[in-house]
């Protein structure tokens, strides 16, 4: 197999996970710009609906229990590590090892 194909092969296998955690990145920011523009835009609003604002950003939240503030701020700093370990991972396998297939054989902590 020559460079070409390899090269190709390469960017074939790489292209999912590629895709996808860009696509989630995108999906967090959405989610972290909405909510913050909800509770500038309408400092009003009915306390409930505020709530329910607060249990859809926050996915691993019991709605039946009153989660304290504190305890549900790491299930977001716990996505934004996951978004921080995806571009390092991208970085590592998509910018450092280019059309290096031997950089597959290795897998980094972060993965």
């Amino acid at each position: 197999m020559d460079s070409w194909q390899a090269a190709a092969a390469y960017a074939d296998l790489l292209q999912a996970p590629f895709i996808g955690s860009f696509i989630s990145l995108i999906f967090y920011g959405v989610s972290c710009v909405q909510t913050f523009v909800y509770f500038q835009t309408y400092p009003d609003d009915h306390r409930l609906l505020k709530w329910m604002v607060v249990v859809i950003w926050y996915p691993a939240i019991n709605a039946f229990e009153d989660p304290l503030i504190s305890y549900m701020w790491c299930f977001r700093i716990l996505e934004s590590a996951h978004s921080g370990f995806a571009i390092a991972f991208n970085n590592s396998w998509l910018v450092g090892g280019y059309s290096d297939p031997v950089v597959l054989q290795h897998i980094v902590w972060y993965v």
